[in-house]
């Protein structure tokens, strides 16, 4: 039986018998230095001096020291357990959970997990060669924040963030939906209160959301915060699916199943996403806000606000624009008790060998919701002259997520047509 929702880590490679803690058993090579580090009972890492969460924490740390500038994704292929690449042993544990194979079929549903290779894709004809427009009645969801531990936060009293949309009308967002743009932390003369990593997962099914209707989508990030480390791991994406009729007992179900989830994966909310369907992805001044308010739910007894803010373009009314969505970062800094600027996140992309079994079901769930709504996308109808919005999704979903290896390279592709034009 294939074990789902389930983040991989040290400590799950630990308790399946697989690793075994030791002194020394780790090692990084980078640049011709070579680093050694010792695998505690828990699953953290000790090298350095210090104890660090994970392996990207600490594989960052030692490029750091070396070479800071080189924005080098760290992922687990670069690190060694007793001179074997931590990559191989996660592939072990990925196959004895039967979460992957290198030898899998395509299913005819999404009970399996895909990889994804450059490869032919299938086109998918459209309705007509009418290009598509959004519906007429489209207004924009926003997403509201409860703060001081209210009994329906998303983890209790930490974190106290609700999952309570709301309709607003265009003309009282029409002072908030302006865009500001984000400075640079170097232009400032400053430096990133955190260093962030991002699952290649993550980014692909938040592409996806984004692509599946003409409104916004909005949705939480699960992972883990090192704080000796100022590190950053964005684990999971949890998608919210929302209708504007929903009363406020359904917005707290959603909300209790997003805290169940993300409490039995191990992990933290470290940020929150949302699409910009037919703008940039640059926050507006309610975006600003709202970021705040995330910021100030999960601060830290030592002031810190290890919280991001993901925003994906997919620039599905634009067809001017690129055909692979446009994806951003940002974080705010308080100026002053009036004044805050959004600022721009760098972050390094953890490459995934395999679509997991969790990610499959995520992509499954959210595409039988939103396929009955009035704004869901036709993906049988063109984005622009000669291009369906199927191929378009495809192909920004491999901009994201460039390869699994391992895998048939047109079974990933099989598998998103399989959801997008389910009867």
């Amino acid at each position: 039986m294939a074990v789902a929702g389930r983040s991989i880590s040290m400590f799950s490679l630990i308790t399946d018998n697989i690793l075994e803690p030791g002194d020394e058993v780790l090692t990084f090579d980078y640049l011709g230095k070579r680093y050694t580090a010792d695998l505690l009972p828990e699953g953290t890492i000790r090298g350095n001096g210090q104890i660090y969460a994970s392996p990207y924490a600490w594989a960052s740390y030692c490029k750091n020291e070396i070479n800071p500038d080189q924005k080098t994704a760290i992922g687990w292929g670069h690190i060694r357990y007793r001179g074997i690449k931590l990559s191989q042993y996660k592939n072990l544990y990925l196959k004895k959970h039967k979460l992957c194979s290198d030898q899998d079929e395509v299913p005819s549903d999404s009970s399996r997990s895909f990889g994804i290779r450059k490869g032919r894709r299938k086109k998918v004809p459209p309705d007509s060669n009418t290009l598509a427009e959004p519906p007429p009645a489209i207004t924009r969801d926003t997403i509201g924040v409860l703060a001081g531990g209210t009994s329906s936060g998303l983890l209790g009293d930490h974190v106290g963030v609700a999952v309570q949309e709301a309709q607003h009308q265009q003309a009282a967002l029409s002072e908030t939906s302006e865009l500001v743009q984000c400075a640079s932390f170097k232009t400032l003369g400053e430096v990133q209160p955190f260093q962030v990593v991002v699952s290649s997962n993550v980014l692909l099914l938040m592409d996806y959301h984004s692509h599946l209707c003409w409104s916004e989508v909005l949705g939480y990030l699960g992972g883990l915060y090192d704080p000796v480390q100022k590190a950053i791991q964005v684990v999971q994406a949890f998608p919210v699916c929302h209708n504007p009729s929903d009363s406020s007992d359904v917005n707290a179900r959603t909300e209790a199943a997003i805290k169940e989830k993300m409490v039995s994966d191990g992990l933290r909310v470290v940020g929150w996403y949302h699409s910009h369907p037919s703008s940039e992805a640059t926050p507006s001044v309610n975006d600003v806000t709202q970021q705040l308010l995330y910021q100030e739910t999960v601060s830290t007894s030592e002031g810190e606000e290890p919280c991001v803010g993901f925003i994906i373009g997919p620039n599905l009314a634009n067809r001017r624009a690129e055909i692979q969505s446009n994806i951003s970062m940002f974080w705010v800094k308080r100026r002053d008790k009036m004044h805050a600027s959004p600022l721009s996140v760098s972050y390094t992309t953890a490459w995934e060998q395999y679509l997991t079994q969790s990610v499959a079901d995520e992509m499954n769930r959210i595409s039988t919701f939103y396929r009955h709504r009035q704004d869901s996308i036709n993906f049988k109808a063109q984005w622009k002259e000669g291009v369906p919005f199927a191929h378009k999704l495809k192909t920004s979903l491999a901009n994201v997520q460039p390869e699994f290896p391992h895998e048939n390279s047109e079974s990933f592709f099989t598998f998103i047509e399989q959801l997008l034009f389910r009867t």
